[in-house]
């Protein structure tokens, strides 16, 4: 028997050398790769929900939500006495803007006249003929520093809403109701 190799006996007791601790730290690797991707979802969710426009944090809905407000408002208070309101023509503007766009200047031309009511017309107009350099500074000054979104939105609320509250302030009281911009004519060059 020289020549028989014999193989020593292993106990019976003892298991493969990687059977329970692999079993446990694939475990415990599924188990932090499932949570990171639930943390992961969980943060797009919170962040997709701040910036979408849906949003009720999104600042640009509560701005719109405000504009909407307010020209409800304005719609309802004078809704009953619109055969009470005049027109005021405020004058023709033409507008260099060289902020809205970069190496760009963009001319705006546009008639301007203002919605009042129908006894504060004349007053009005003596106002407009007595601060309109004041007013056409405004005005100017409004235009010049509008962005390219204000200066192409189709109801122009924006540049309209600050030139109202511009007037409002120079003529001394709420006289001008509401301002009409017509034959708006936008040039880049």
């Amino acid at each position: 028997m020289a020549g028989t190799v014999s193989n020593p006996a292993q106990p019976a007791n003892t298991a493969p050398p990687d059977s329970p601790q692999s079993g446990d730290r694939r475990t415990s690797t599924l188990l932090m790769f499932c949570a990171f991707i639930v943390i992961v979802a969980c943060v797009q969710i919170v962040v997709t929900d701040l910036l979408m426009p849906g949003s009720a944090n999104s600042s640009a809905h509560r701005r719109a939500d405000q504009n909407s407000a307010a020209a409800g408002q304005r719609d309802s208070e004078h809704e009953s006495s619109s055969e009470q309101l005049a027109e005021v023509s405020m004058g023709d503007f033409s507008v260099s803007n060289t902020a809205a766009m970069r190496n760009v200047i963009t001319h705006v031309n546009f008639k301007l006249t203002a919605l009042t009511s129908s006894s504060q017309a004349s007053s009005l107009e003596s106002q407009i003929k007595w601060n309109e350099e004041r007013f056409r500074e405004a005005v100017n000054r409004t235009v010049r520093n509008a962005n390219i979104d204000e200066l192409y939105d189709p109801t122009l609320e924006t540049i309209k809403r600050l030139i109202l509250e511009e007037a409002n302030r120079i003529f001394g009281r709420k006289v001008v109701i509401e301002i009409l911009m017509n034959d708006i004519r936008v040039i880049q060059q």
